[in-house]
């Protein structure tokens, strides 16, 4: 087995054609210093929120140490042509990337080389070579259902490039929309000026709150909608709210990260109405929302002749407590009838683990 030690290469934003892009802020969990590691893969955890390479590393002194390389989620990955089957246990490889803070031995998943463990020579440049393409074409879905209400049930993802709409537009592309900052007051301008990467409960696999999960996220979301209540589950980070269709606000319940919803149906488009949410941040970048905060989700049609189904989403907060007015977020994202879900496993990085 090759000895070796961590090398410093040097200090950059990324590493030019690798894998950098985290389901969080890098700078939660790494600094700008770029580093370069080998050992042997003990683990390969192909999941959501992001994956995730565990190698043995034989330091100078003969010690071996665990190492963790993390990247992007899997669906980013799935579609670069990454399967579970990319990296294998065994495998001896040296990986490049960005340090963690506080000198933990982890490295953000940049470049990496799969090597021959005994002169150390290249057997491959790792990167993907399945032939996955999402499952997103002209996909047609009914406007309707049976019983005349409108029809958002399936899978719905980003769609083809990804795009993003335009700042108070709903023009076509899928993916993120119009994220326009929240409309602070001096509360929470202070609240947001606070915000550490590192205190970011989600990078601790602690879940995220509704506004993150629902209304934030550029990954895929499926609904079901059944004669009594509306199931919306979230790829990103696991999430699954079960609503109720015409059902009372309740007049004392405990706040929880996905709080309490009710949903109706007004003409061509449903209406969720949520309130009881936990303090939470709402994006990588923070942007905290507290606890007297309500949201309003606005889930219509939008089909696209040559994409075919999309579903659109406004989505306005209203925070007394931190926001001098509603702040709206949009997304829009297109049927993908044969698209699976990848599993969600977070695993709490040695940089976040508490002491002792």
């Amino acid at each position: 087995m090759r000895h070796c030690a961590v090398a410093f290469l040097a200090s950059a934003a990324a590493l030019a054609g690798g894998v950098v892009n985290a389901h969080h802020s890098a700078n939660a969990a790494f600094t700008t210093n770029i580093i370069e590691v080998e050992g042997t893969v003990t683990d390969f955890n192909f999941t959501n929120p992001h994956i995730d390479v565990f190698l043995d590393v034989v330091g100078e002194d003969g010690e071996v140490t665990e190492w963790r390389a993390s990247g992007s989620a899997a669906n980013l990955m799935r579609r670069r042509g990454w399967t579970a089957q990319t990296v294998q246990p065994g495998q001896y490889m040296r990986i490049s990337g960005r340090e963690a803070r506080n000198g933990v031995p982890m490295v953000l998943l940049g470049n990496m080389s799969e090597l021959d463990p005994a002169d150390g020579s290249l057997i491959r440049v790792v990167e993907g070579e399945s032939d996955y393409v999402e499952p997103v074409g002209a996909s047609p879905l009914a406007l309707t259902l049976d019983d005349g209400r409108p029809n958002f049930t399936g899978a719905w993802t980003m769609g083809p490039g990804g795009g993003s709409m335009g700042a108070g537009g709903m023009g076509m592309g899928g993916g993120p929309g119009d994220r326009t900052p929240p409309p602070y007051n001096e509360a929470g301008t202070a609240a947001a000026a606070a915000f550490d990467p590192v205190s970011d409960p989600v990078v601790a696999c602690e879940p995220p709150g509704l506004v993150r999960q629902a209304a934030f996220t550029p990954h895929p979301v499926r609904m079901t909608q059944l004669e009594d209540r509306i199931i919306l589950e979230y790829e990103e980070y696991g999430g699954r709210r079960e609503i109720l269709l015409d059902a009372r606000q309740p007049g004392d319940i405990e706040h929880t990260h996905l709080g309490y919803s009710t949903a109706r149906y007004e003409g061509d488009t449903l209406v969720i109405e949520s309130s009881r949410l936990l303090e939470n941040y709402t994006s990588p970048l923070g942007n905290p929302v507290s606890d007297r905060t309500t949201m309003v989700e606005t889930f219509s049609r939008m089909d696209d002749p040559d994409i075919g189904a999309a579903l659109a989403l406004e989505t306005v907060i209203t925070d007394p407590a931190y926001m001098t007015g509603p702040w709206t977020l949009r997304w829009l994202k297109y049927y993908t009838p044969e698209y699976e879900f990848i599993p969600n496993d977070c695993r709490v990085p040695p940089v976040y683990q508490p002491p002792g």
